[in-house]
């Protein structure tokens, strides 16, 4: 994300005017030994209502596994359709669900 004010303003100001639809904002966040894929929000909606979230790989994979290059993807924004399953997983990392 932007360290700056005017950037962040910026990217907040794009993510208000974001048309509304049938997907997710999701920004990808790579950190070793975490098995999270990112933070993904409702079209239009502020980062601070953002899920933290992980992706069910036999569904899908992630684009850098994909790619077969960990976390080469980090910080990047992606327009992700699907649905929430509701689903609470354990993070071994952090020891949280």
């Amino acid at each position: 994300m932007p360290q700056d004010s005017a950037a962040r303003a910026a990217m907040n100001r794009a993510t208000l005017s974001e048309p509304p639809g049938n997907y997710f904002g999701g920004r990808r966040m790579y950190k070793r030994d975490y098995k999270m894929w990112g933070w993904i929000r409702e079209p239009g909606g502020p980062w601070k209502t953002a899920r933290l979230v992980m992706l069910n790989k036999p569904q899908k994979l992630a684009s850098d596994r994909a790619a077969g290059s960990l976390g080469s993807d980090n910080n990047t924004e992606y327009k992700l359709f699907g649905a929430f399953s509701g689903d609470k997983v354990y993070e071994p990392a952090s020891h949280t669900i």
